[in-house]
């Protein structure tokens, strides 16, 4: 699956030749062009709703994408991110927010979250301290890279955030690849099967993002031997109910 702006680039290569800047610059900020059908993440009332899968799917890109779109469309509030770490909170989902916020409604860093022009914030968070999100409440939250979390205190960390998550249309979408056993995935993808339509999840492949370097990917793929158990983790996002051996 590809996205529509790679589909018409194909068909019709002068496709964007005939814009003016600005009808140019909204296209570039389009996330249902720019995104592939497993990226986009429906406007149906789910509760959950997760990207599972290989390093370098585009999970980032697809989650950031959406909060600023529901942002800007005045349907987020109150926001909650939460990583491993603090850093990685910046590194990833502060840092990926603010490059896809179009220039008309450009996002910054504040207090080590984010702020959009309306005033909205969302807030960094994170496992090591699972009980910060205790008083919040949030009617969006981002929940990234779950498969690193703090084994001691990740069950904790969702649970808080999951209750805090209950404002407004009171939505959680999370991210991750697999590895070894992890309770709060374990929970998510059970979830999933009890009720698809309110907890999704979209699994895919490293394979499945066009856009990454022939070079890449086989430095991302060197590094696990085919048909092992990292390499379906890592590589096809398989999640496993048990640790290995």
């Amino acid at each position: 699956m590809i996205a529509p702006a790679f589909a018409l680039a194909h068909i019709k290569p002068d496709i964007f030749e005939g814009l003016s800047d600005a009808e140019a610059l909204v296209a570039a900020f389009d996330l249902s062009f720019w995104l592939r059908p497993d990226q986009q993440i429906p406007r149906t009332p789910w509760r959950t709703f997760g990207l599972q899968g290989g390093r370098g799917l585009g999970k980032s890109l697809a989650i950031s994408f959406t909060i600023n779109d529901r942002v800007e469309r005045g349907e987020a509030h109150t926001i909650a991110l939460m990583a491993p770490t603090l850093d990685r909170v910046k590194d990833v989902q502060v840092d990926f927010i603010i490059a896809t916020s179009p220039p008309w409604f450009k996002a910054r860093e504040h207090d080590g979250g984010v702020l959009w022009p309306n005033g909205v914030e969302a807030k960094p968070l994170t496992p090591e301290a699972p009980g910060r999100s205790r008083s919040g409440n949030y009617d969006l939250t981002w929940m990234c890279e779950i498969v690193d979390w703090q084994a001691s205190t990740r069950w904790d960390a969702f649970q808080n955030l999951a209750t805090a998550t209950r404002t407004g249309r009171a939505q959680i979408i999370w991210d991750t690849t697999s590895k070894g056993k992890n309770e709060v995935i374990q929970h998510l993808n059970a979830e999933h099967r009890r009720d698809p339509l309110k907890n999704i999840i979209r699994s895919g492949t490293t394979f499945d993002n066009p856009l990454l370097s022939k070079d890449y990917l086989i430095s991302i793929v060197s590094q696990y031997v085919k048909g092992s158990r990292r390499y379906e983790e890592e590589i096809e996002g398989k999640v496993f109910a048990e640790s290995a051996g």
